[in-house]
C-alpha cells in the first residue's frame, strides 16, 4: 500500500485526460490498495 499525496495537475489530468499520465501513475492511482489525497490547498488553487 502507498499512500499518494497528488497535485492539482495530476488531479485534473487523472478526471479529465488520463492519456497525460505515465502509464505507471495510472496504475498507482487505480490501485484499490492506495490512498490517494489531495491537499486542501489544491482545492484553493483550483
Amino acid at each position: 500500500m502507498k499512500r499518494l499525496l497528488i497535485d492539482s495537475h495530476i488531479l485534473i489530468w487523472a478526471l479529465t485526460e488520463p492519456d497525460k499520465l505515465k502509464s505507471n501513475h495510472v496504475q498507482l492511482l487505480e490501485n484499490i490498495s492506495n490512498e490517494v489525497f489531495v491537499s486542501i490547498t489544491t482545492l484553493w488553487e483550483l
